[in-house]
């Protein structure tokens, strides 16, 4: 297992039309904390490895993310 942390930096571009006139649409952008947990296993030549990772925006938003992955090393 291993600890992840690290920054995300984001660009959000809103367009549209929400159909409310009092509705402000704008765009944003930021560089936020993410962390999380991950774990691999070795298996001779290949490799599962799954994370969790948290990602802060703003302290308003925040997004999970779960990733799983295989690999060959050669």
């Amino acid at each position: 297992m291993f600890p992840l942390a690290g920054l995300a930096k984001w660009d959000a571009d809103v367009r549209g039309n929400l159909g409310d006139e009092s509705l402000t649409l704008r765009n944003n952008d930021g560089v936020d904390p993410l962390y999380g947990v991950g774990a691999q296993v070795k298996l001779d030549r290949f490799l599962i490895r799954a994370e969790f990772e948290r990602y802060d925006f703003d302290s308003d938003y925040k997004i999970d993310a779960f990733t799983a992955s295989l690999g060959w090393r050669f």
